[in-house]
């Protein structure tokens, strides 16, 4: 095998095996990234998802509505997430829908 053919063959692989790490998205991979929100600040939660479409507050807990809707080849796909927030930090979260996914 020449140099050029080996050095080829090598990226061929490391290009396959890149490919194989990007995965679609996934509910799994909303559910972590949604987690790692649990203990951050309300800003922190806007900065990353924006102003909220829906503010509720109810015996000191505070809840953050956002709903993410897209129409793609005739079909609508939507995700409502709440926020739950105590004392200004994420305390949990939910998410309702048919495109949770990142």
């Amino acid at each position: 095998m020449t140099r050029y053919a080996a050095v080829r063959s090598g990226l061929l692989v490391a290009g396959g095996l890149l490919a194989g790490c990007v995965a679609p998205p996934s509910e799994a991979g909303f559910n972590r990234t949604m987690a790692t929100s649990i203990g951050k600040p309300e800003a922190a939660v806007i900065r990353t998802l924006g102003v909220p479409d829906k503010i509720y507050e109810a015996g000191g807990v505070r809840y953050l509505s956002y709903r993410q809707q897209n129409l793609s080849g005739g079909r609508t796909y939507t995700c409502d997430i709440t926020i739950e927030l105590v004392g200004g930090f994420v305390r949990d979260w939910s998410a309702k829908g048919n495109a949770c996914r990142s």
